[in-house]
């Protein structure tokens, strides 16, 4: 089994309130920060529906979740991912392409947008 995060977001798509859902499976922590700062880009005119929200997965197992909000919205909101605390993973990092399930879905490694 191999340990990983799941970094969720939920966007507003229109003023329908339709939302889309970023799903990243990733294993290495400035990844992560990447994605966050990523997607906050995207954000700049339009706020998300939800924040950040990161699931920690050890051996295949959910081990944790944390609330990135205060981190991508406090100081470490102004684009500098070094401010984001990423827990660090024990055990073997999912490798690239590797597929995991989550929610009942299967995942690839990266970014599904659903």
């Amino acid at each position: 089994m191999y340990s990983y995060y799941v970094l969720h977001r939920s966007d507003l798509l229109n003023n329908n309130g339709d939302l889309s859902h970023h799903v990243f499976v990733l294993s290495d922590p400035d990844d992560v920060r990447r994605a966050v700062v990523a997607m906050r880009e995207l954000d700049a005119d339009e706020p998300a529906a939800d924040p950040f929200r990161l699931r920690v997965h050890e051996n295949g197992r959910f081990v944790a979740a944390h609330d990135l909000c205060a981190a991508t919205d406090g100081p470490a909101g102004d684009g500098d991912p070094a401010g984001l605390a990423i827990p660090p993973l024990t055990g073997t990092p999912l490798p690239p392409g590797h597929p995991v399930r989550v929610d009942g879905m299967t995942l690839a490694y990266g970014c599904t947008a659903l």
